[in-house]
């Protein structure tokens, strides 16, 4: 009699998006009213406007860039009807590719008029309806700690937020900077992570490094038990950001904003990342798309993926195990 005992075959988590976006009437407004006042960014927006919503010549683009912050906001929601995305369509779109879920951050930020709250209770809505597939992080401005602390207390124990996005060059402060210490507190209070934009921007008024990866690792070492997301990779200090990850257990590599057949190019900056990655932080990188940024399709950042030299095995941990654990996701 065969008495060997049979090992359950592992099953795979599905994958996770941790800078996903869904262009509709509400978040596609959001960005132009975050970024449309700042140099070096206008052009981009309207590039990407120009993508989502399907203009027909570079024209189109140009006259946009002609226009107000709250007049291009305005002709999205007017013009884009057509182009805005079916959530279940664009979440069954997501599925075929093998994504379970997909962070949405909250856009406004920095603008002393923007309010979030529109955008929180429209991510608070999707998550509600659509549990453990679209995962919300909010965003709140360091200036007013108390402000800052009931909307994150109220996103998180009433929306299910799961998660808060801080971008240091949008209020000219770095992420080691004191004044947002009162807002790591709460996160670390209830146990969820900060996403800290830690590579290049485009806002020429501001120094470029203030987003480097090293004010993370004084964040980590301040506050050990705040889950911290260093998002964008820390482009160009890639291997300042995986010694960071590497230093401090509670600090993850998160890679949107690129594309991966860009990153796995020689000279790109990224070889650290891969060697490494797929080796002391294989637990610690997170697949991020932010597909808005790149001009490229889910399916062709993919199609990207698949040929990059991330090895099979770790590969999974990329796409979805290490988001699952980190995020604390629960999949039927």
């Amino acid at each position: 009699m065969n008495t060997k005992k049979v090992q359950p075959k592992k099953v795979r988590a599905p994958y996770v998006d941790t800078y996903g976006f869904l262009p509709d009437e509400v978040m596609l407004p959001a960005i132009v009213r975050s970024y449309w006042g700042l140099r070096g960014y206008r052009q981009r927006i309207a590039s990407m406007i120009g993508r989502l919503l399907q203009f027909r010549s570079p024209a189109d683009v140009e006259r946009l860039l002609s226009l107000t912050r709250d007049q291009v906001a305005n002709f999205i929601i007017e013009k884009g009807n057509s182009k805005f995305v079916d959530v279940n369509k664009w979440l069954e779109e997501q599925q075929k590719l093998g994504f379970g879920a997909m962070v949405l951050h909250c856009e406004l930020n920095g603008n002393p008029d923007d309010e979030p709250d529109q955008q929180e209770k429209h991510l608070g809505h999707l998550a509600s309806v659509y549990i453990g597939r679209i995962v919300p992080f909010g965003t709140v401005s360091p200036n007013d700690p108390e402000r800052a602390k009931i909307y994150i207390e109220r996103a998180v124990l009433r929306r299910n937020f799961k998660g808060m996005t801080i971008r240091p060059h949008r209020f000219m402060r770095p992420a080691s900077d004191a004044i947002w210490f009162p807002l790591y507190e709460v996160c670390q209070q209830l146990h969820i992570p900060v996403w800290i934009h830690t590579a290049a921007h485009w806002w020429p008024d501001v120094p470029m490094d203030i987003n480097h990866p090293m004010h993370v690792d004084r964040v980590a070492t301040e506050f050990p038990q705040l889950k911290i997301i260093m998002g964008r990779a820390g482009w160009p200090w890639v291997t300042e950001a995986v010694m960071t990850a590497w230093r401090h257990s509670n600090v993850f590599i998160d890679t949107s904003g690129w594309q991966p057949g860009e990153m796995a190019r020689i000279g790109s900056g990224f070889e650290s990342l891969f060697h490494y990655g797929a080796m002391h932080v294989a637990a610690k990188v997170l697949f991020g798309s932010q597909w808005h940024w790149t001009g490229k399709s889910m399916d062709e950042l993919m199609e990207q993926f698949s040929k990059t030299p991330v090895p099979q095995g770790v590969r999974e941990n990329w796409l979805g195990e290490n988001a699952t654990r980190l995020l604390d996701l629960k999949f039927g």
